[in-house]
């Protein structure tokens, strides 16, 4: 979502952001925000630095702002970053509640069981080496996969990657940064659920 660039004059101008080579910190509204990775859809700004070359802005998945966004509107243009509440424990583990596939968020019961079977199954991998994996293709159609869990609401739990290769779903965790990957079948159990969302993630025509 656009968010206007025309701020109101009541709007909060209390935030205190530090940008460091290594440590960047959000102090605002009595508490201190950390950098974070998730998938996140921008709203609009809620706050800015005195200075004004900070927007904090909220996003659409969270209305309590343990999550915010921070972007640069003076020195770093460009720069914008997800940073959540120090305090606030994001779950590692438990029940899923959101996945995020290709940047959809699925909130489907049903699929976020079959997603946590698929990830907490043991079974045989292979390897698969390809430095486009996110290249959707005929024989390719891939994409990440981030997880929230027990109610959390942001998906921040990377996950790797999902989808088909060669009309076989698999999923798939890049090692070390490098172009090759350990890939494990979806059991057929499974596909159907999948299916519901894939024609429209997956898509490459």
């Amino acid at each position: 979502m656009v968010y206007k660039s025309i701020l109101p004059f009541f709007l909060d101008h209390s935030a205190d952001f530090f940008y460091g080579v290594e440590d960047k910190v959000l102090h605002w509204k009595d508490a201190t925000y950390i950098p974070c990775g998730g998938i996140y859809t921008l709203e609009k700004i809620i706050a800015t630095t005195p200075d004004r070359n900070w927007d904090i802005c909220s996003i659409q998945e969270d209305t309590t702002h343990a999550f915010v966004v921070v972007s640069a509107s003076g020195p770093l243009p460009g720069f914008h970053g997800l940073f959540v509440r120090e305090d606030y424990v994001i779950p590692r583990s438990g029940k899923i509640t959101v996945v995020d596939w290709g940047k959809e968020r699925i909130t489907d019961i049903e699929f976020c069981r079959a997603v946590n079977d698929i990830y907490g199954m043991a079974g045989d991998t292979f390897e698969y080496e390809n430095q486009s994996i996110f290249e959707l293709t005929e024989t390719q159609q891939m994409k990440e996969v981030y997880l929230a869990y027990d109610g959390c609401p942001v998906a921040t739990n990377y996950k790797g990657w999902m989808g088909k290769i060669n009309g076989q779903f698999i999923t798939a965790m890049e090692q070390n940064g490098s172009s090759e990957y350990i890939c494990q079948a979806i059991p057929q159990q499974y596909i159907p659920i999948l299916e519901r969302y894939s024609s429209s993630i997956l898509s490459y025509s």
